[in-house]
């Protein structure tokens, strides 16, 4: 957003005037899913008929899947704890255990080869993994998955949990689904929380022509025993890539950089889909390692000087 302050103001700097009313949109929880900031917007504001949000890939984004973050609870008679994960969004990199300190379960452990101390009548136990974004699961290891592939062994519950979330797509519960605009359904185990009730937290990114319900139905089907606790979805978002917005921007990105990109499905979501006719633009480039929702979540300067001359010249064909 920054950038594309910066671009604008290189436009008007250059004595250009623009031919459209340029409205830059600020939105502060894009990430819990339900998004007021957009909501409070719409009431007191009326949302600009075309657009494009920065906070995605290139070359230019005209698919988004489908998002549900949904936390099912019940309560809970075994005796191990379990804690793991911060948001539904991110892959884990972290989760502990705690179980009874017998011969059995220590065995468990050390052949596990997670960390593990023993404490009086306890063991705990810590396993690791590489966070990442819930939509590319495949760039991460999920802690709380590895931690379950332990527990099985020790718990009925959390054997079934591991069961069906193994994978991230969704194959074990059912939601191995697919369509041609969009590409595979992909899940992440994201939070697990198992002391007196047990409760965990999926991310789905499902095809855009799944149907909300067809998800639900699945989850209930495979869950009858838990409850939801809270539940957040965002529709998808599909504009046609023939679209004047798309080729555009799709356009601009190959002229700077010389490439010849197509436009891309992503399984993340952006304030895209808060826009009447919009996309999602950049900033990060094809083939970069992406380091969203990392420790260390950054950008290369040149890399941030050529995501300037793109938005400047996309920012210039759309509105000067």
């Amino acid at each position: 957003m920054l950038i594309c302050l910066y671009a604008i103001k290189s436009l008007l700097d250059e004595g250009l005037t623009p031919k459209k009313k340029i409205r830059m949109i600020l939105g502060c929880n894009e990430e819990s899913g339900d998004w007021k900031c957009i909501k409070h917007y719409n009431s007191v504001e009326k949302m600009p008929e075309t657009g494009f949000s920065p906070d995605a890939d290139f070359p230019v984004i005209n698919c988004e899947k489908g998002i549900a973050s949904l936390t099912f609870e019940k309560k809970y008679h075994g005796f191990v704890k379990v804690n793991g994960g911060t948001r539904s969004n991110v892959v884990p990199d972290f989760c502990t255990a705690q179980l009874r300190n017998s011969d059995e379960n220590l065995a468990l452990v050390k052949k596990s080869g997670f960390a593990y101390e023993v404490d009086g009548d306890t063991v705990k136990v810590t396993a690791t993994g590489k966070a990442s974004h819930a939509a590319n699961p495949h760039l991460g290891e999920n802690a709380i998955v590895k931690m379950l592939s332990l527990l099985a062994e020790t718990d009925d519950d959390l054997k079934k949990i591991y069961n069906l979330f193994k994978t991230y797509d969704g194959k074990g519960a059912g939601l191995d689904l697919f369509d041609e605009p969009s590409g595979a359904l992909t899940v992440n185990l994201g939070i697990i929380n198992c002391d007196e009730n047990l409760s965990f937290t999926i991310n789905i990114s499902y095809p855009v022509t799944v149907k909300e319900n067809t998800v639900t139905d699945i989850l209930n089907k495979n869950l009858p025993d838990y409850y939801v606790a809270e539940s957040h979805f965002q529709h998808p978002l599909y504009v046609n890539k023939n679209d004047d917005l798309v080729k555009t921007m799709l356009a601009t990105y190959n002229d700077v950089t010389g490439e010849k990109r197509e436009a891309i499905s992503i399984g993340g979501g952006t304030y895209a889909r808060a826009l009447k006719h919009g996309v999602a633009f950049g900033p990060e480039f094809p083939g970069v390692v992406s380091t969203i929702h990392m420790p260390d979540e950054r950008v290369s300067v040149d890399d941030y000087m050529k995501v300037f001359e793109i938005y400047r010249e996309a920012i210039k064909r759309l509105c000067f």
